[in-house]
Parts: structure tokens; C-alpha cells; sequence
């Protein structure tokens, strides 16, 4: 599909068009914001879980979907392991992991806990001096 973007794009006097993907990702949030505008959430929400299936680095589309409350928890999940699959395939790791916060908010506060845990290990001593210096 790319290789046929690519001729395509070769033919058409060598400019370069977006990826079909990237442009029907953004025609769905587009008609996923029109619809939240017009407060019809289900709609809104069917449009921005598309566009986010379509392309799953398109973060405002998640975005909206959290910050309007418009998923379910058992939804949640279920879009979290589908773009788990996708994004892990495509090596976003640090994608992956953003999203898997910000749809489970338990792995978020595990995973906060660990970063402050291993922060808290490598603390430079107050001052630039050393540690065993400023405890005693």
C-alpha cells in the first residue's frame, strides 16, 4: 500500500501526498469534534475511536475521548489492548506506555511509583556534595 502511495505520489510530478491513513484518521476526528459540538457523545465518541483505530498515533483523538468521559471502563480497556497490539507492532513503545497510563490509571500510579522509587535512588545529594557528607 505504501509502495502504491509512493508511484502515486511519483507520477503525480513528485509531490509528496499524506499517507491515506493520516488523512482519513484526521477526517474522522473532524467529524468527531462536529458531533461534540453538537453534543451527540456517541457519535462523537464512535468517530474518535475510528480515528484512533485508523491511526493509532493520533493522540487528540484520545485525548477528546478521555477528557469528555465519553468511554466506559470496560471500553477503555478493550481500545487500550487494541492499540497495545498496533503500537507495539509499529515499535512506539513510549507510545504505548503514555496510553496504557492515561487509559488505566492503576498502571499509571504503578508505573509513577516506580519512577519515584528509582528517582529517589539516584538523588544527587543536596548541593552537589555527596550523600554520606550531607547525612553526617
Amino acid at each position: 500500500a505504501q509502495e502504491a502511495a509512493a508511484e502515486a505520489a511519483a507520477a503525480g510530478g513528485g509531490k509528496a501526498r499524506p499517507p491515506l491513513g493520516s488523512l482519513c484518521s484526521a477526517m474522522l476526528l473532524l467529524k468527531g469534534t462536529v458531533y461534540e459540538h453538537l453534543e451527540n457523545w456517541p457519535l462523537a465518541a464512535r468517530h474518535f475511536k475510528l480515528a484512533l483505530r485508523e491511526e493509532p498515533l493520533h493522540y487528540e483523538a484520545l485525548q477528546r475521548l478521555l477528557s469528555n468521559h465519553m468511554l466506559t471502563a470496560g471500553e477503555q480497556r478493550e481500545l487500550l489492548d487494541e492499540l497495545q497490539e498496533r503500537l507495539g507492532a509499529e515499535g512506539h513503545e513510549w507510545l504505548r506506555l503514555y496510553y496504557g497510563c492515561k487509559l488505566d490509571p492503576e498502571k499509571g500510579r504503578q508505573l509513577a511509583a516506580l519512577h519515584a522509587a528509582a528517582g529517589a535512588a539516584e538523588e544527587p545529594a543536596p548541593f552537589g556534595g555527596s550523600r554520606a557528607a550531607a547525612e553526617g
